[in-house]
């Protein structure tokens, strides 16, 4: 009896598991852009806190930011900087030329929906997503070149001038 109860289960189980493994696949990835994604190129997206000093890990990240468009922008990177200090598009205005930054779009959220979007509770936060708009990888906190350039790479981006 023990022995039969035992096969039952298994096979509840295993029905369940299958069940469970379908409704799993079945789900669709975003695929769609976001407003701060477009199909057909990747897209480098950091949460940051635009009003920081610079020891602050926003300012710090912006290099590492500035360094990877510069790099790989030329073979379909885009960058976008999200500003989480809740600045306004006028306090904005000359963010991105005091930065130098010409090949990277900078976006307000000062209602912060953009950050609930992505599901960001911090900066810095920084988000890469495939030209399919999928999310490809995210980074809580800080991070650095190489492990940025590995994952563009892995996406099959490559420098320029190499």
């Amino acid at each position: 009896m023990t022995r039969t109860l035992l096969v039952r289960l298994g096979a509840a189980a295993a029905t369940a598991a299958a069940a469970l493994a379908v409704s799993c696949t079945a789900q669709p990835d975003r695929a769609e852009p976001t407003p701060l994604t477009t199909t057909g190129h990747p897209t480098l997206v950091a949460f940051l806190a635009t009003e920081t000093t610079g020891a602050d890990p926003s300012a710090l990240q912006i290099t590492t930011l500035k360094s990877m468009a510069q790099q790989y922008g030329p073979a379909g990177l885009r960058t976008v900087i999200v500003d989480t200090a809740k600045s306004t598009p006028d306090q904005l205005v000359n963010f991105g030329h005091d930065w130098q930054l010409s090949n990277i779009t900078v976006r307000p959220d000062t209602d912060g929906s953009l950050a609930k979007a992505e599901d960001v509770n911090s900066a810095p936060a920084v988000l890469l997503f495939d030209e399919s708009a999928r999310l490809n990888k995210r980074w809580n906190g800080r991070v650095n070149n190489p492990d940025l350039a590995f994952a563009l790479q892995a996406l099959g981006l490559e420098r320029a001038g190499t």
